[in-house]
């Protein structure tokens, strides 16, 4: 069976006066049915622009530039506007961002609902709406009737979060594509957040692309991590192999930095220097400028390509780590 979603070697630029800006840079992975995938990266790494790169909403000047997003081998790359439209909600789910940017300001929380369960289903206004309520109850919102008559600038930020994964779930798509939903959430609604999300994917069997940068969060949800870090993919493997064994030393770093509850004695280790420019990126792995296990191999070279090392675990690196943290 193919994967549900396969994205080969997908390249999004952003065309400035400043010059061109390579935001995602030759990512390719899939998407089985009913998987949790988290992408991790640092701010700037390119994953809001890899998320809405796939339904081809990238905002302007921005635009995909190259490579394949298949969808039940369907590429949505050579689609029309309106094929995309059947396919964007109804087969992939989008939670974005900055949710109380993402509701639009000017409409009630039942209009922007109701539309698009109208859109897509064959059912009238007050069964779309008997919906809504109910799908709203799910995500623990109370007094949901109420709630359907405010405007976004009426509700939290915790609240605009929970109405975005509804309207994300109300198709029951076979994808969600949630960017960071729960960031800048206190820890008990993000904890209650995680756990309806994972809750509602396992009663679909849908597949859910998780995009974060907090390595805590992402350890609690996904079954299979990719780290990407100036639009490259450096590493994946599934999440108890990437939290055990970080093979590429960038990979290594991001877990040297966070701290842990099972270590009595431990030394945090910040990342020396600053992310590349991503208008002038140079052709080798992006990370050697920080880079402390950096071989000759890695400064005369261009950048290495994902390979699988061990068992469905891939690295990009010409000189990857140990299990301990060493050099091999």
């Amino acid at each position: 069976m193919p994967p549900l979603l396969e994205v080969r070697d997908l390249h999004a630029h952003f065309v400035t006066r400043m010059g061109t800006v390579k935001a995602v840079n030759g990512v390719s992975f899939t998407l089985e049915e009913g998987q949790v995938l988290g992408l991790v990266g640092e701010s700037g790494s390119g994953k809001s622009t890899l998320a809405l790169s796939l339904v081809r909403l990238t905002p302007f000047p921005g635009e995909v530039v190259g490579g394949e997003v298949l969808l039940n081998g369907r590429d949505l790359m050579q689609m029309t506007e309106i094929e995309l439209q059947q396919i964007r909600g109804r087969e992939i789910g989008i939670v974005l961002q900055d949710a109380n940017a993402a509701l639009n300001p000017t409409l009630r929380i039942d209009n922007q609902m109701v539309e698009a369960l109208e859109g897509h289903f064959a059912m009238g206004r007050k069964q779309a709406e008997r919906l809504a309520v109910d799908l709203l109850r799910d995500m623990g919102l109370p007094d949901a009737r109420e709630m359907m008559k405010r405007y976004p600038y009426q509700v939290s930020g915790g609240q605009a979060q929970r109405i975005m994964l509804a309207m994300a779930l109300a198709l029951n798509p076979k994808i969600i594509v949630a960017d960071e939903p729960t960031a800048n959430l206190d820890v008990t609604i993000q904890a209650e957040i995680l756990a309806r999300l994972r809750r509602l994917q396992k009663q679909n069997g849908a597949a859910i692309l998780y995009i974060t940068h907090d390595l805590g969060v992402v350890s609690r949800v996904a079954d299979e991590i990719a780290v990407i870090y100036a639009g490259s993919i450096m590493e994946r493997a599934s999440a108890r192999n990437l939290f055990d064994r970080p093979t590429n030393p960038y990979s290594h770093a991001l877990l040297q930095s966070l701290p842990r509850i099972d270590v009595k004695q431990q030394r945090l280790e910040s990342i020396q220097g600053q992310p590349p420019d991503l208008m002038d990126l140079p052709d080798e792995c992006p990370f050697l400028p920080r880079c402390g296990k950096a071989l000759a191999t890695c400064r005369v070279n261009p950048k290495p390509e994902l390979v699988e090392m061990y068992d469905n675990h891939f690295v990009a690196c010409f000189n990857p780590m140990d299990p301990a943290g060493n050099l091999r």
